[in-house]
C-alpha cells in the first residue's frame, strides 16, 4: 500500500490557435494509503489527464506528485511502481490470455516459475483460468476487461490506476464488474484511484470522492458527504438521480429561506401527504418501477418528488405536499453554507 499526494499540480495543453487552455488548475489531493478513491465528473473536466499525470504519462507544469512520500515528479512511468488498467483493454491481439498477463513480468525477468504463479493466482482470482489460452478476439467485453485488470494486478504494485475501466461494457457486465473490483479491493488492499463520468460508480465504489469540474477539484469526501452536503450547486445537480431541484429564488419567502442564497433540495425530500402545507398540480409522472418521479407545478415553482411505488395522481390533479426543511442545501456565493 502507499499513499499519492498531489501538490500544487497543474497542467495547460497549447491549442492548434497556439492559446494555453489550463485543463487542470493548481490542486492538492491526498490519497490515503490503502484507499479507493474516485475521481469523478462530466467530460472534459481533466479527471483523465490528472490520472495520467500520477502514472506518468503527463507531465506537470507545476507542482509535485508523491507516492509514499517519494518525489515521482521527473521519474519515468516504469518506474514509478504504478499500474494502469485503461478504457480501451489495451489488449495485445496476438497473445493469450496468460502471455497479455505475464508480459510486464517478463520485460522485468521475473523468474518464469514466479511468473506462473503469479499468473495462475490473478487468474483464479479474476475467473480467467479457463480462458489463459484464448487469444483476445475469443472473449467477451466483459472477460477482456477481467484481462486487462489481470495485468495490472500481476505486478503487485501498491497503487492501482483506472482510466474509465467499465464504460464499453452493457450496464448488466458494469454492475458486476463493479463488485468484482470493489471485492478486489477490500481483498488486496492497494491503493486505488478510479476515474469515471458515472455518480452510481462513484458512490457505490470509492470510500471518498474527489468531484472535479472544469479542471478545478471542487470537493473531497465520502459518498454521503458528496451527496448530503455538496459544496457547490454544480455538485448538487451532478450528483444525484433524479437530479435535485434547484428553488425559484423569488419565492424563497414561502419557505422561510433567505431569498439572497441558492437553496437544493432533493425529489426524495418532498412528501405528497393530505393536509400539506403546500400545493401542487401534477404534470407528469415516471413509472421508475419500485419509484414514481412525479413532476409538479407547485407555488414555490417546478419540482420533482420522487415517491415510493407507483403513484396514483394523475396529470393535472391537484394535491398538497411537505418539504423535510432540515435537508434543504444551501449556497452562498456558489459554496455551501
Amino acid at each position: 500500500m502507499a499513499s499519492v499526494t498531489l501538490q500544487n499540480v497543474s497542467k495547460s495543453f497549447r491549442s492548434k490557435a497556439l492559446v494555453q487552455n489550463q485543463v487542470i488548475r493548481p490542486l492538492n489531493l491526498e490519497v490515503r494509503s490503502g484507499e479507493f478513491l474516485v475521481l469523478l465528473g462530466p467530460s472534459g473536466c481533466g479527471k483523465s489527464t490528472l490520472l495520467r499525470m500520477i502514472a506518468g504519462l503527463e507531465t506537470t507544469d507545476t507542482g509535485r506528485i508523491l507516492i509514499d512520500d517519494r518525489d515521482v515528479t521527473s521519474v519515468e512511468p516504469q518506474h514509478r511502481n504504478v499500474a494502469m488498467v485503461f478504457q480501451s483493454y489495451a489488449l495485445y491481439p496476438h497473445l493469450s490470455v496468460r502471455d497479455n498477463m505475464s508480459f510486464a513480468l517478463k520485460n522485468k525477468n521475473d523468474p518464469p516459475q514466479t511468473i506462473k504463479s503469479k499468473v495462475d493466482s490473478t487468474a483464479e482470482l479474476l475467473a480467467l483460468t479457463h480462458l489463459l489460452d484464448r487469444k483476445p478476439r475469443e472473449l467477451s467485453g466483459g472477460q477482456r476487461q477481467r484481462v486487462a485488470l489481470g495485468r495490472a494486478l500481476v505486478r503487485e504494485t501498491p497503487v492501482i490506476l483506472f482510466d474509465e475501466p467499465l464504460s464499453n461494457l452493457d450496464a448488466h457486465l458494469r454492475s458486476q464488474m463493479r463488485i468484482e473490483i470493489k471485492k478486489i479491493h477490500q481483498r488486496l488492499k492497494n491503493t486505488m484511484i478510479y476515474v469515471t463520468h458515472d455518480q452510481v460508480e462513484a458512490t457505490t465504489m470509492g470510500d471518498r470522492i474527489a468531484v472535479l469540474n472544469r479542471g478545478e477539484l471542487e470537493q473531497v469526501g465520502s459518498p454521503e458527504e458528496v451527496y448530503s452536503q455538496p459544496a457547490t450547486p454544480f455538485i448538487a445537480q451532478f450528483i444525484g438521480s433524479p437530479e435535485i431541484n434547484m428553488l425559484d429564488s423569488k419565492k424563497m419567502a414561502a419557505l422561510g429561506l433567505n431569498p439572497n442564497q441558492q437553496h437544493a433540495l432533493r425529489p426524495e425530500h418532498i412528501h405528497i401527504r393530505a393536509g400539506g402545507e403546500y400545493r401542487g398540480t401534477a404534470v407528469l409522472s415516471e413509472n421508475l418501477g419500485s419509484q414514481s418521479l412525479i413532476h409538479v407545478e407547485t407555488e414555490i415553482g417546478p419540482l420533482r418528488i420522487l415517491q415510493q411505488g407507483q403513484s396514483t395522481i394523475r396529470p393535472g390533479e391537484p394535491f398538497a405536499f411537505t418539504i423535510d426543511r432540515d435537508k434543504v442545501v444551501s449556497f452562498q456565493e456558489g459554496r455551501h453554507v
